[in-house]
Formats: C-alpha cells, sequence, structure tokens
C-alpha cells in the first residue's frame, strides 16, 4: 500500500471517532423524576430530583463512559427525605436518546431515562477545517417523547392512632372516630388483621386513582410507601423494573411478564397513571387481606 492509500485509510479508520454524542442535558426517567446530566469527556454527573419544590428524593450520578455502558455511584442527597446510596450500570441506546439501567444496589428507583431537552451540537475535535452547521437531529419516527407531566395524585389522610374495628348493623369496618375508612362486610378477623397491617406500618394515606369509581388504591406512610415487612402477611413479591401496561382481551392491565397484577378494563389512562405510580413510589410487593377474595389489599416495599 502507498503512503497516499495508507492515509487515506487510517482517516477513514478515525473519522467515526471524531464525533462522540454528548448526553449534556434535561432528561425524564420512569421514576417521576427529573435530572439534569452534564458529561466531560468519559465523565458523567447528574443531579435529579422528583420535584423542585419539596422532594421525596434527590440524587447525584458520577460515572465513567466505556463504549454504550456507563458504571458509576449513586448518592442522595439531603434536599429529599430519602439517604441511600450504592452502584449503577447503565446502557445508551436510540442514537443517545435513552439510558436503560441494566444493574443496581441499594435499592434505586429509576431504570429508565428519556431525554426532553433538545439535542446538544455534537463536540467535534479541533481539526484545521472549518466547522460546518450542524442541522438539529429529530427524534425518528415512533420514538418522539412525551412531555412532562406532573401526577397527580388524590389522597385521603387519616390519623392511624385514631383508627378502630367496629361493627356497624351486620358490617366490619375500619373506621376513625365516626368516619368509615374499609369495610369488610361479615369478615371480622380479616377487619381485625388489616387494622394491624395499618398500625404496623404506621399508614395514614388512602389514595385513588379514577374516582368515584376508582380502578387502582394504594396507600402511603407520609407520603411514602410502607416498607418492611410484617409476620403473618401475605405478599406476592414483582419486578418494579419489568412491569408494564398491556393490552389483553381489549382491557387493560398491569403486568409483570406473564402475570397479570392490576385490570383497568377499558381505562388505558388509568392504567399508564397507575404505573407511573407504582415505579415512583418503588412498590415491590403486592399484599393481601383474604385472598382469593381479598378484602384489604396494599403495596409495600
Amino acid at each position: 500500500m502507498n503512503r497516499a492509500l495508507r492515509w487515506v485509510f487510517v482517516v477513514l479508520m478515525i473519522l467515526p471517532l471524531a464525533v462522540q454524542a454528548d448526553l449534556t442535558g434535561t432528561w425524564q426517567a420512569n421514576d417521576g423524576g427529573i435530572y439534569y446530566l452534564r458529561q466531560t469527556g468519559e465523565e458523567l454527573h447528574w443531579y435529579g430530583e422528583q420535584n423542585a419544590t419539596e422532594p421525596r428524593w434527590a440524587n447525584v450520578f458520577h460515572g465513567r463512559i466505556r463504549g454504550e455502558r456507563i458504571n458509576g455511584d449513586w448518592l442522595d442527597v439531603p434536599k429529599g427525605k430519602t439517604l441511600g446510596s450504592g452502584k449503577l450500570s447503565l446502557t445508551l441506546s436510540n442514537n443517545g436518546q435513552v439510558l436503560e439501567r441494566s444493574r443496581e444496589t441499594g435499592g434505586f428507583g429509576g431504570s429508565r431515562w428519556t431525554r426532553v431537552g433538545a439535542l446538544p451540537e455534537p463536540v467535534m475535535q479541533p481539526a484545521p477545517v472549518q466547522r460546518l452547521p450542524v442541522k438539529p437531529v429529530q427524534p425518528r419516527l415512533g420514538t418522539q417523547l412525551k412531555p412532562v407531566v406532573p401526577i397527580k395524585e388524590d389522597c385521603i389522610g387519616f390519623n392511624p392512632s385514631n383508627t378502630s374495628v367496629t361493627q356497624l348493623g351486620n358490617r366490619w369496618k375500619i373506621v376513625e372516630d365516626n368516619h368509615l375508612i374499609f369495610d369488610f362486610a361479615d369478615k371480622r378477623d380479616e377487619a381485625r388483621l388489616a387494622h394491624r397491617i395499618i398500625r404496623h406500618y404506621g399508614i395514614n394515606q388512602t389514595c385513588y386513582v379514577g374516582r368515584p369509581q376508582p380502578s387502582f388504591t394504594y396507600l402511603l406512610v407520609n407520603g411514602t410507601a410502607p416498607a418492611g415487612g410484617m409476620q403473618g402477611e401475605d405478599c406476592v413479591t414483582f419486578n418494579n423494573a419489568a412491569i408494564t401496561v398491556v393490552q389483553a382481551g381489549g382491557r387493560w392491565k398491569i403486568a409483570d411478564g406473564n402475570h397479570w397484577m392490576f385490570d383497568f378494563e377499558n381505562q388505558q389512562a388509568e392504567a399508564e397513571q397507575a404505573l407511573a405510580l407504582i415505579q415512583k413510589y418503588g412498590f415491590t410487593h403486592s399484599c393481601y387481606v383474604g385472598r382469593p377474595q381479598a378484602s384489604f389489599t396494599y403495596l409495600r416495599r
């Protein structure tokens, strides 16, 4: 190979490396948070928060980029109410539009990030040529990003210390003073067990999707998920990062693989909102009192 051809070959080999995807920008994750990324060379930093005013969680990340893989450490900061930390491995896909979690430690909630701002201008290495204008990259058809829409929650608070199990007529109920909270029909033992669960976790909020006839109900403790465990409870574990909304037989459902978890009939929007809430709070257990016809259900971490 003569010298001229050798030079052309070297240039063609190096040219694809001259332009590097820059991840700097604003991203939205499936944990309901907004993340602000800054890439400097092979280093990636971010700050993420559940909301800008009083977030339940806020975290920072520092990692190193190796091709399409990013490995690093995350750490909660005290702007939020949690103080976790751990390792995080990510995979870059969709032409720099999507980050997906491949591995984590410490209970990190998010598993998929999508860019929500305009793409930054590609970073060019110095070259003795005039730099040409760069045409903005448009998302491919079918991958347009949804706008960031805050999740509107419908919750009613109560004081678990003021609750009791009582019989009204022929029905057993959990009440707060004179206010009805849960109805168990003639199932006294199930009412008592549910009351012990409420007291054990300190549950003080009942939340709904789709009132006045809610398709989904979940319980919170001061705006966070019940966490831990209780001896004798009946729970099924699921993969928070793998659940999806699917349509089966004309009905919208939340599924974990081939396992159907929640049914929303024809309410696709309510199914998608419930999925966002499950991922937001990091629920990993679906729990029941009185299966197969459960009189009381709750989610926990």
